[in-house]
Order: C-alpha cells, then sequence, then structure tokens
C-alpha cells in the first residue's frame, strides 16, 4: 500500500510484471503505508481498480502525524489518517507528534495510538531523520548485545588466504565517505593479459557469521540507508567504519576478484580468492578527475603508474560497455551541504567525472564475473526485466512531441542506448520510468539495463545484505561447494529475495522523505522568488517542472491535457515535455514534501 493524502492510494505489486493499481478511497480507508494485502482486479469502464481481500501485514507500526485535541484527542497524518490517541496527551493541541499504534483500523473500530515523542507546533530540521525511522519503521539503534559482539571480532582461520599487502592498492570514494567497501589495483602487462584489474572487498563475512546476533541485525536492516547529513548503517560503527573499512596503512580482510582483460578491454578469465591487503590511500573522486585533467595533485605521482593503467583499461571496458547497449541515464543528483543543526545551506547539482565511470565499471565488472562463478549456485542475483512492450506506443510518442524522427519497434538495446546519448533529461526521465524495478532473486534472469546476462551484487557487503550473502556462498564454492540442480528452487534465497527486495524500496522511501523535507526547509526562504524551469511532466491536474539545480515542483491547476499530442494549451502557448518556462515559487507544504509554484 502506498497512500495518497487525497485518500486514495496504489498498491506496488510483489510481481514485477504487475503495475501499479488504484485503491479507492473507500477500500483505502482502512489500511495504511506499506500493509501487505492481498487483492483482486476489479473492471469499471476503461478503469481497472484494486479491491482488498485481505490484510496479511501490517506495515506500520508508528505514524507521524499532528495532534488535534477536539472534540477528542486525535493523530492527522500528513497521509490524512485519522487515529484516536489513548493513555495521556502529553502537549496541547497542535503539536506535531510521533505514536505508536495500539489497535489497528477496522469496521467496527477506529485505530488507537499512544504518543512516544513530541516535536512541537513546529519541528526542526534536525528531527527529519527521526521522522524517517518513525515514518518508514526503520530499524535505528542497534542492541548492545551487537555493537559488543562487533567489537569482538574472530580471529582470522582463513589458511589460503593470500598476502596482498605489497601491492599499491586504493580507494577511490567521495569526500563524505566513511566506509570503503572496495579497493583497485591494475597492472598492465604484454601477451594475452594486457591488464589485471584485482577488486578487492572487505570480508564481511568473516566478522558477520550466520545465526550471530550481528547477522541477525544485518538482515534486519538488509541495507544502510543514507540521508543527507545522516547515515543509519547496517553495520555497527566498529566494523562499517573501522575493522571492515579498507582505511590506509591498515591491514584488512578481503574477498578478491582478479579479472584479466586483453587489450580490447574483453575480460579472458577471472579467479577468486581471501587475501590481506593493506591500501595505499584513500582517493576522492575530485582528486582524481584532476590527476586525469593533468594537474597536479602532488600525493598522486606515487601512484600515478597504476592510475594512467587504469583509466587506460576503463577506457576499453567503457567502448565495449557502449558495443554491448548498455543505459546510461544523465540524472542530476542533488547534493545538500548540512549544518550540526540539519540545516541545508546549500544545494547544487552534483559533479560527475570520469572517476566515477572508472570505479562503477570496475564494480560492474567485479559483480558480473562474480554472477557468471555463481550462476548455479542459489546466490541473490540482481534482476533487471526488460520494459513492458505496453509502453512502447507512449515512448515513440514521446519522441515524436519532442521532434525526434526516430520511431521504435521494440525495447532493444540497439534502440534505446542511442536515445539516451541525445543530452534531454525529460526523454531519460521518461524511459527510466518505463523501465520495470530491478530486485533480487534466485535464479540469474539477467540485467536490461546493464546489458548483461548474468549480474548481481557483491562489491558492498558492508551496507548490502545480498552481497554479504553471496561471499558467504562465493566462500563455500571455492572451498567445493556442489553446483545445485538449476531447476530446483531454493526457497530460502527466494524468500530473501523478496525481503531484501522490500527493505531497499523500504530504504529508497526513507531517503525520498528526507530529501523532499530538506528540499522544502531550503525553498523556504525563496517563496516569492522566480525561477526558470522545463516542464518534466503533464496531466489535468497540474504541471511538474524542474529547476536548474535538480530541484522539482508542480503548478497546480486544472488543465486540457492532449494525451495523444502529450501537450497542454494554456491560452495562446502550448506547454510539452521539455519546454521552457518562468515560474514563481508560491508554497512550501513541508508536511507533504511539495513545492507549489505559479505559471508567471
Amino acid at each position: 500500500m502506498q497512500k495518497h493524502p487525497y485518500g486514495f492510494a496504489f498498491l506496488l505489486s510483489l510481481n514485477p510484471r504487475t503495475p501499479d493499481t488504484y485503491v479507492d478511497k473507500g477500500d483505502a480507508a482502512l489500511l495504511l503505508n506499506r500493509d501487505l494485502v492481498r487483492f483482486s482486479l476489479v473492471r469499471e469502464g476503461k478503469r481497472v481498480r484494486a479491491r482488498i481481500l485481505e490484510v496479511l501485514e501490517r506495515g506500520t507500526q508508528t505514524v507521524y502525524g499532528q495532534l488535534l485535541a477536539r472534540p477528542s484527542p486525535h493523530i492527522v497524518t500528513p497521509t490524512g489518517d485519522v487515529l484516536a490517541v489513548v493513555g495521556k496527551v502529553p502537549c496541547p493541541s497542535g503539536n506535531w507528534v510521533i505514536a505508536r499504534i495500539k489497535e489497528y483500523p477496522s469496521k467496527r473500530n477506529e485505530a488507537l495510538v499512544e504518543i512516544e515523542e513530541v516535536f512541537g507546533e513546529k519541528p526542526r530540521p534536525s528531527d527529519d531523520p527521526i521522522i524517517a525511522v518513525a515514518v518508514l519503521g526503520l530499524p535505528n539503534e542497534f542492541p548492545l548485545s551487537v555493537k559488543l559482539e562487533a567489537r569482538r571480532p574472530p580471529p582470522d582461520d582463513d589458511d589460503s588466504r593470500e598476502d596482498l599487502t605489497s601491492l599499491p592498492f586504493v580507494t577511490i570514494d567521495g569526500e563524505d565517505a566513511k566506509d570503503f567497501d572496495d579497493a583497485i589495483h591494475v597492472k598492465s602487462q604484454s601477451g594475452e593479459t594486457a591488464w589485471v584489474l584485482s577488486v578487492a572487498i572487505a570480508d564481511v563475512s568473516h566478522y558477520v557469521r550466520p545465526g550471530t546476533a550481528l547477522d541477525e541485525q544485518a538482515r534486519l536492516r538488509s541495507t544502510s540507508v543514507y540521508f543527507p547529513g545522516h547515515c543509519i548503517p547496517m553495520l555497527p560503527e566498529a566494523l562499517s567504519n573501522d575493522l571492515c573499512s579498507l582505511i590506509p596503512d591498515q591491514e584488512r580482510l578481503v574477498l578478491v576478484a582478479e579479472m584479466h582483460f586483453d587489450r580490447f578491454g574483453a575480460s579472458r578469465h577471472a579467479r577468486f580468492f581471501s587475501a590481506k591487503i593493506r591500501s595505499r590511500a584513500r582517493l576522492t573522486y575530485t582528486e582524481v578527475h584532476k590527476f586525469f585533467n593533468h594537474e597536479s595533485v602532488p600525493r598522486l605521482e606515487p601512484i600515478k603508474d597504476a592510475l594512467n593503467h587504469a583509466r587506460s583499461l576503463y577506457k576499453k571496458m567503457r567502448e565495449r560497455r557502449t558495443e554491448r547497449g548498455a543505459l546510461d541515464f544523465d540524472f542530476p543528483e542533488i547534493k545538500f551541504q548540512i549544518n550540526a543543526a540539519g540545516v541545508p545551506e546549500s544545494v547544487a547539482v552534483a559533479p560527475r567525472y570520469e572517476s566515477h565511470q572508472l570505479i562503477e565499471e570496475f564494480m560492474v565488472a567485479a559483480n558480473s564475473c562474480v554472477a557468471e562463478r555463481l550462476k548455479d549456485y542459489p546466490a541473490l542475483f540482481r534482476v533487471h526485466e526488460s520494459p513492458d512492450p505496453d509502453k512502447l506506443g507512449d515512448l515513440n510518442e514521446l519522441l515524436k512531441t519532442l521532434g525526434i524522427s526516430k520511431r521504435l519497434t521494440g525495447f532493444a538495446h540497439a534502440d534505446i542506448a542511442p536515445l539516451l546519448e541525445i543530452k534531454n533529461p525529460l526523454l531519460h526521465r521518461a524511459i527510466l520510468r518505463m523501465q520495470r524495478q530491478a530486485r533480487y532473486r534466485f535464479e540469474p534472469l539477467g540485467h536490461f539495463g546493464l546489458a548483461l546476462p548474468d549480474y548481481l551484487h557483491f562489491t558492498s557487503p558492508i551496507r548490502r545484505y545480498p552481497d554479504l550473502h553471496n561471499h558467504r556462498l562465493l566462500k563455500e564454492v571455492l572451498r567445493g561447494l556442489k553446483a545445485r540442480n538449476a531447476e530446483t528452487e531454493d526457497n530460502s534465497t527466494y524468500d530473501l529475495g523478496i525481503e531484501t527486495s522490500d527493505k531497499e524500496r523500504r530504504a529508497m522511501e526513507a531517503e525520498r522523505f528526507v530529501v523532499k523535507r530538506k528540499t522544502c526547509w531550503y525553498m523556504m526562504k525563496h517563496v516569492g522568488e522566480e525561477f526558470d524551469a522545463l516542464v518534466s511532466d503533464l496531466n489535468n491536474n497540474g504541471i511538474a517542472l524542474t529547476l536548474p539545480n535538480g530541484i522539482e515542483g508542480y503548478i497546480p491547476g486544472e488543465f486540457e491535457y492532449d494525451e495523444k499530442k502529450m501537450r497542454i494549451k494554456i491560452g495562446g502557448e502550448i506547454l510539452r515535455w521539455g519546454s521552457p518556462i518562468r515560474v514563481q515559487l508560491v508554497r512550501v507544504d513541508l508536511e507533504l514534501g511539495r513545492l507549489e509554484f505559479h505559471l508567471l
């Protein structure tokens, strides 16, 4: 369930082949966000809606809303739910609070809640992560037993571990990164193998053993959650920021994917093994970008040859990526500068350098090689299926609207990839919306976006549980685990795929929730100001827009939307996707995370 502030809702199916389904106000009234339900489809003329048959699992335990004391104490959430307060009321009417649900709504009884935390009449920016934790039901604090277990690492009992501490491995991450999962080393040589790329990944599986309290907490969280200026880690900081993190000049335990490439950038073979390394340097994308642009970065001089080898290999790998038709979306990433009080002081589109793409390409190579090795075992594969063919007509209409002559007969990589070379973020956004959501699954069904037959996640075990699962499995395979019958479904891995996919979506929803609030806090001081913008979507009820810094908003109203021509006529002006407009910010709704503009 995903509820709308106006009372209706949408069901997000666990089957990626089933589209989101509308739920009317009547059926949605007794449900809360993230409830897991069984439903059937009901056709009403041209419209299809969901009829709720059964609530299988409640997805909300705590709610965030405003206390209203008259005629009796109750809480109204931003999504329009009304819940009666039982027990002591610790604050006056008008305060924003977090409350725990004591009884869920039914046809006979209203929902009952008990207030747990009070934020006052005006929540503060520093409250945003706390509210997100409550709204999305995120695990936050680690139990003391788990923290203590994290500080008592088991001894290294792996006799096969190789000593690579003499090799100049380096990490390359963003300036604000705190955990370092991966380090790289590239050497160039003559012969059939032109380059050897070694990707060393923190050996989290050594520290987090199955059946332990640590493992239970890691699986409960399934992923780290990243907010602007704040992180809820999957593992305690004793591991995530220290023992498992590939900190410079510290000996660390790793799993290594050693990949051999020919002079054309094609992978010839790979081997996998446990090792220990000592990272030479913690580099940033900005530093490496400057180095690649021949700017002076004195501290990179000792490792300049390795960096140049890495760049040469990357360029060949990039050519092969283009040849196979991998999809490269061009979206601005908004970066906030957050002060100690949680206030966003500035916002800008984050730069994207060749150094970012180099690390991404190396990680994709490692993930792909491990997926190939584990394809006959119960791994958690990263599956991304091809788009729904029914959406092809919409894409062709959009191409026509944007003045692009090309028409598609199918969703082939060779057709879509060239469209993404057109530097139009609105076209990129439309194509992205047509993609199915990637998920974790026990069988390798391929990755459409990357144009790879086998793919999984292996390179981020500090922050993703599927990577940790795949580390454990690879170790078993290296010790001689026999392949399974590929047609035999592994139920435990099947269930883990559903569980981790769901928790990934929960984390993404929480991150979007906080980003929207930070955007609102930032834009509050700009109410009344005028901006240039681009139209990013259109319908009968409003116009969505994007500002140059990546911030999104909307213009409410009743418009005559021409669905066939994908345009709106306002007076003598025609607006389409991508039309430049001039707007004024007139309202900021913090609780709904919305910016309302007026068309000038």
